[in-house]
């Protein structure tokens, strides 16, 4: 009789053992999955971070913004940005319109690419200061 409840007390004790180690995995897969989530949030604000453009304003419209860099040996590049109604546009730290960004104004412009374009999220620009100032 005692080896019978002691067989049944062992084999409870292991039930109770395995149930919490599912439980345990359960949350070790949640938490793996919440960890996953994260890197990929954490990616993919770091690639639209990443993406920035600074140099000085050659021409702009209404829809559109072209932006030129020159590099260490001289040689100039410049894109063209799509400007909508979601880009955030700043000079200083004010916001103002497209209209007020003019030629020869310093920008670095946050952008993300739709296939070949590349959209403007936010364009921060401030005047070059002339020689004379």
């Amino acid at each position: 009789m005692r080896g019978i409840l002691g067989l049944i007390t062992l084999c409870f004790f292991t039930l109770i053992l395995l149930a919490g180690c599912q439980g345990q995995s359960e949350a070790t897969e949640e938490q793996q999955q919440q960890k996953t989530d994260q890197e990929k949030k954490a990616a993919k604000k770091e690639e639209t971070e990443g993406k920035k453009f600074i140099g000085i304003v050659a021409n702009v419209e209404p829809n559109s913004i072209d932006v030129e860099k020159k590099d260490k040996e001289g040689n100039t590049t410049t894109k063209t940005f799509t400007v909508n109604e979601a880009t955030e546009v700043l000079i200083g730290s004010k916001a103002k319109n497209i209209s007020k960004i003019t030629t020869g104004m310093k920008v670095t412009i946050a952008f993300e690419k739709d296939g070949d374009e590349l959209i403007a999220l936010k364009i921060t620009a401030k005047k070059v200061k002339s020689a004379e100032e």
